[in-house]
């Protein structure tokens, strides 16, 4: 209905702490506007057998900024590094419950960035990659 339609996009557009768009203007703030991001999603690249579109687009409209989304069962090194060594200059990831089930994942991002952002506890970690791209490897 046209009242359930309206109120999801209602909620999308909030910019309170811890929103999406909240999120995507921190991005705005501290990420260089030539910088490509990887933006971490809470959907899935494959749900159920088929191909999903697992894109956040709001993180990438607020902030103004390019890059790669990354489905949520796609958190891993090897993709960081290779997204990495495509460009990416800072990574993006808003839910603390997918950060904290991927050890490797915050080990990696541990010894290799430096948070720049809000904060994953405020619904928006902003990791800068510190590491010359030259020496990456997963």
């Amino acid at each position: 209905s046209l009242g359930v339609t309206a109120s999801v996009f209602r909620q999308m557009l909030l910019t309170g702490e811890g929103s999406l768009a909240q999120c995507g203007t921190s991005v705005q703030e501290v990420v260089p506007a030539d910088a490509r991001i990887i933006v971490s999603t809470t959907s899935y690249a494959v749900d159920n057998g088929i191909p999903n579109n697992y894109q956040e687009p709001q993180i990438f409209f607020y902030s103004q900024r390019y890059g790669w989304s990354l489905p949520a069962d796609w958190h891993t090194v090897e993709k960081l590094v290779e997204y990495r060594n495509d460009g990416a200059s800072f990574f993006v990831i808003y839910s603390e419950g997918l950060l904290n089930s991927n050890p490797s994942l915050t080990d990696y991002l541990d010894n290799n960035s430096i948070q720049v952002g809000p904060g994953i506890e405020r619904g928006c970690a902003i990791f800068a990659f510190v590491q010359p791209l030259e020496q990456i490897q997963p």
